[in-house]
């Protein structure tokens, strides 16, 4: 295959992915899918190449929106009366994502993980492929670790992407919608959705802009 029609499979895998990200908001599933792109584009096995490793281009720099492991970051308070001193070190960490705390009129507080892509504005912060693919977006301080690699193909291959099969551990616990819990009105309360889904679509935007500045602007 030459590279003309390598460059044609990588356009048509931006479009994919833009698409994806489009879409999200109608219905957060679309993270199914959009980890199966992610995966053509720069997952490597003894039996496969990535496209991006056919181009010979997996040695541009990709864009990190990874929170620091203890660092408070990406959290939106609105109208709720919480600080970042309720925190601590056994605090479940999840970096790759937003966590947007609403209060409503009527006492209730709705609390919903989202990609913070639509927000970001920091495009110098870049780390080499390796490092991205590895680096650590979940702890949930009880033994559950997932980095980027692992959430990606555990939604491609073993969650509805492209197969269907058992899930790993640390995969089932990003899952959950309680991995961190705020007492609101006496009552123990988690999320409104998981952090799976809105993680995964955080990793096909860096991803995406990546390419977009490494390649197709180069």
């Amino acid at each position: 295959m030459d590279n003309a029609e390598l460059l044609e499979h990588l356009n048509e895998q931006i479009y994919f992915i833009e698409k994806c990200i489009e879409d999200y908001d109608k219905n957060e599933i679309e993270a199914k899918r959009v980890a199966t792109h992610i995966r053509t584009l720069v997952h490597d096995t003894s039996n496969s190449v990535s496209l991006l490793k056919k181009l010979n281009s997996k040695e541009i720099m990709f864009i990190d929106t990874n929170a620091p492991k203890n660092a408070f970051a990406n959290w939106k308070f609105n109208k709720v009366g919480m600080s970042g001193g309720i925190f601590n070190d056994k605090t479940p960490y999840i970096g790759i994502v937003g966590k947007d705390l609403n209060g409503n009129p009527d006492g209730t507080v709705s609390i919903k993980y989202f990609p913070i892509y639509k927000e970001w504005t920091n495009y110098n912060s870049k780390i080499d492929f390796e490092t991205w693919w590895n680096a650590e977006i979940y702890d949930n301080r009880n033994g559950d670790v997932l980095t980027r690699k692992g959430l990606v193909l555990n939604l491609a291959n073993k969650d509805g992407g492209a197969h269907i099969d058992d899930l790993k551990q640390e995969y089932k616990s990003f899952k959950k919608n309680n991995i961190i819990q705020f007492k609101v009105n006496d009552s123990l309360q988690g999320f409104d959705n998981i952090p799976a889904y809105p993680a995964v679509m955080q990793i096909a935007w860096e991803l995406l802009q990546s390419i977009k500045q490494g390649i197709i602007d180069k």
